[in-house]
């Protein structure tokens, strides 16, 4: 019997990434193969990476993420990362990791959202990064 390290699912044109298993090269290779051969097979349009059930993660296992974002990209395939938590996040942050290119949400729906209309997201950011003066005190 054949052990996945990720549950895939696609939803909506977007290939829906469950990481399963924590973080190491071999998993990782293995993820790797998994997901750009359903990529291929499905023509998904955008690549959710759910990351909710993972405990750890250092900076070797998120730049082997982000690789893996890269060849999605090449495939088609806008990536999104979903679930990251703040112990996660922090460490990443501490560690200096390189996160510009990097697009993330808290919730499957907004990853969704962002997967399906990527230049609309673009601008709701930058709209976000405008303070109105009468907000502030």
């Amino acid at each position: 019997m054949e052990t996945h390290v990720a549950a895939m699912n696609l939803v909506d044109g977007c290939l829906v990434t469950t990481i399963q298993f924590d973080l190491n090269r071999q998993v990782l290779k293995v993820l790797q193969e998994e997901v750009l051969q359903k990529l291929q097979e499905t023509r998904a349009r955008g690549l959710i990476l759910d990351c909710s059930a993972l405990a750890l993660m250092d900076s070797q296992d998120f730049d082997g993420l982000k690789r893996l974002t890269a060849m999605a990209s090449l495939l088609g395939a806008q990536s999104v990362f979903v679930g990251l938590s703040p112990g996660i996040v922090s460490s990443l942050v501490e560690l200096d990791v390189e996160i510009d290119d990097v697009q993330a949400t808290l919730t499957l729906e907004d990853a969704f959202t962002l997967c399906q209309s990527p230049h609309s997201q673009d601008k709701s950011l930058e709209d976000d990064s405008q303070v109105d003066s009468h907000e502030c005190p």
